[in-house]
């Protein structure tokens, strides 16, 4: 149980780096407050993980990083029939392109959820290199590349859901749960207000908080279930 939870707590420091680099540096749309306090968390959460676990995996997806201290998510062969990255792509993007039957294993789910964050972040950048280059002033690059990873995400929705529900059967939980884990972290994702920028879906101030909590909670217990071994 500890280590799974230092799992989850160095996950949450590398997200919390990439929306602080992504955010506060490329896009600048954070405040000095909330620049500062991604940052600590993320620089925060390894020394955190390394005093439960004596880990010294610097990437949570490390295949030496697991509640084991040593498979991470990556799992033997024979136990879970673990992944390479291409192979995670090619199942969860072509060959199961919208399943919600059957299974995904641990090194499947984590391995195409690292490839969706890179390609999103890969695209915003050149989306917003560009964008800058012929002039746009900052509203239209940000909103340039807030499109392109709008772009991103609907092309991999229908797989993100598919790996999702499957990778919720292979833990040993239903198909309904997932499905309504996921679409409470798309949803609140979209209502939630991401330093001066303002939500996708425009909400009610007082309900700022509330949606982040909400937010947050269903993104951990996804991570959770995500990491939970295969039954």
């Amino acid at each position: 149980m500890i280590e799974r939870l230092a799992l989850v707590i160095h996950w949450v420091g590398f997200l919390c780096l990439l929306f602080a680099v992504f955010y506060g540096v490329i896009l600048q749309s954070l405040t000095d407050t909330e620049f500062y306090s991604l940052l600590l968390i993320s620089v925060a959460a390894w020394p955190i993980k390394f005093i439960l676990t004596g880990n010294k995996a610097v990437f949570p997806w490390r295949a030496k990083y697991s509640w084991t201290l040593q498979k991470g998510i990556h799992i033997t062969e024979t136990e879970d029939k673990a992944m390479k990255f291409q192979q995670a792509i090619d199942s969860a993007l072509f060959k199961n392109y919208f399943n919600l039957e059957g299974k995904a294993t641990r090194s499947e789910y984590w391995w195409f959820s690292l490839f969706v964050v890179l390609l999103m972040f890969a695209t915003s950048f050149l989306a917003t290199t560009v964008a800058i280059s012929i002039g746009l002033e900052e509203s239209g690059f940000v909103r340039v590349g807030n499109y392109s990873i709008g772009i991103v995400l609907a092309v991999t929705f229908l797989p993100s859901l598919g790996v999702s529900v499957r990778r919720f059967r292979n833990a040993g939980r239903g198909k309904e749960e997932a499905i309504v884990v996921f679409f409470l972290i798309i949803i609140c994702g979209l209502m939630a207000p991401i330093g001066d920028q303002e939500a996708f879906i425009g909400m009610p101030e007082f309900m700022t908080v509330p949606i982040w909590v909400v937010y947050g909670a269903s993104s951990v217990y996804g991570i959770y279930i995500a990491l939970k071994k295969s039954v």
